[in-house]
């Protein structure tokens, strides 16, 4: 491809988006976010500090082995 087909290519491009407009932006209201610490996010960040402690006891870690035919108990 030469200049002048580049050109030509560019010029025809610009008479196509001659009359584009760019897209009408809906004008927002500002919402201020409340400071205000709700009850549900002392809760929230209560759960997330508290240290959790498994009340299951048996390990995943080291499990004994058992055969096919075992007994558990």
């Amino acid at each position: 491809m030469n200049h002048s087909e580049d050109n030509n290519d560019y010029n025809a491009f610009l008479k196509e988006m001659a009359d584009v407009t760019p897209v009408k932006r809906k004008i927002l209201a500002d919402i201020q976010k409340s400071q205000a610490v709700t009850p549900g996010q002392q809760v929230r960040k209560a759960a997330a500090e508290d240290t959790f402690t498994d009340p299951n006891f048996l390990s995943l870690l080291n499990p004994k082995m058992v055969r096919p035919h075992d007994f558990l108990v």
